[in-house]
């Protein structure tokens, strides 16, 4: 079984970022969908892509894309992807364009647990802004032989 963490959208605040990494010690991959405002070097360990926030000092990548567990997954934030509230089309064209079977993304910061087209679209929400009028979210993964399993988790530290 393999455990994936997603995180999107903490604009600036690497105390919530840090708490989520130190409380899962046993995930095996950390997802980051962007707008982190962060440093590469703020985000060791995670697999972070480039957000409409992050682009202007940042070197992250505008997607990527990795294989668990013989699932294959593409990382991105959404803004280049026309992405908006319920809009998917763009995320799921680009997920078979790469054979991929899941897509993880952030930009609407709302939480998103759907499938188009046999595309898995993952949106974690936002630890810090939601808006969708609900709590401040993230999102635990477990992949296992019966399939991908995901959690919505809310945000707050203890």
């Amino acid at each position: 079984m393999k455990k994936i963490i997603i995180v999107s959208d903490n604009h600036f605040d690497k105390i919530g970022i840090d708490y989520i990494k130190n409380k899962y010690k046993d995930v095996d991959y950390f997802f980051h969908c962007g707008d982190s405002d962060m440093k590469e070097n703020d985000l060791l360990g995670w697999q972070v892509v480039c957000g409409n926030h992050d682009q202007h000092f940042s070197s992250f990548p505008k997607e990527i894309i990795i294989e668990v567990s013989g699932y294959k997954f593409m990382i991105v934030h959404g803004h280049n992807h026309g992405v908006y509230h319920n809009y998917y089309d763009e995320l799921v064209l680009a997920a078979k364009k790469y054979s991929c079977d899941v897509v993880c993304f952030g930009h609407i910061h709302r939480y998103v647990d759907t499938t188009i087209s046999n595309i898995r679209l993952l949106n974690p929400g936002s630890i810090c802004y939601p808006r969708d009028g609900f709590d401040k979210t993230y999102m635990y993964v477990e992949i296992n032989d019966k399939g991908i399993k995901a959690e919505k988790r809310i945000f707050k530290i203890e």
